[in-house]
C-alpha cells in the first residue's frame, strides 16, 4: 500500500483552513503546540501522538487536542477533511 506523506511546518494556522486527504493518505504535523486542536469535518481520521501510547478515531465534529510536545500524524481512513485550530473554543462557538 503506498502512502502520502506531507510535512506542514506552520501552514495551516486557522480554522479557515481546510485540509483535504484521500483515503490512506497520512500527514505528519511536527509543529503543533499543546492545546490546538485537529477538528475533523469530514470522514473519518486516525491520529497519533508522539510519546502518547493511545491513537484516536476523529469522525465528523469530534476533535483532537494536542497535549504533548512531539510530532502528530493524521491518516484518512476515509475520505476525510480537517482543520487545525489555535483555539478549539472558539472554533466550537462559531459552528453553532
Amino acid at each position: 500500500m503506498t502512502m502520502l506523506i506531507n510535512t506542514l511546518r506552520n501552514e495551516v494556522t486557522s480554522i479557515a483552513d481546510e485540509r483535504r486527504l484521500e483515503p490512506q493518505a497520512v500527514e505528519r504535523l511536527p509543529d503543533l503546540q499543546c492545546s490546538e486542536a485537529i477538528v475533523c469535518t469530514g470522514g473519518i481520521l486516525w491520529i497519533t501522538q508522539e510519546g502518547d501510547p493511545e491513537d484516536y478515531m476523529l469522525r465528523k465534529g469530534s476533535a483532537f487536542v494536542v497535549n504533548r510536545q512531539g510530532v502528530v500524524v493524521v491518516q484518512a481512513l476515509t475520505k476525510a477533511t480537517y482543520r487545525l485550530s489555535k483555539d478549539y473554543k472558539m472554533y466550537e462557538w462559531r459552528k453553532r
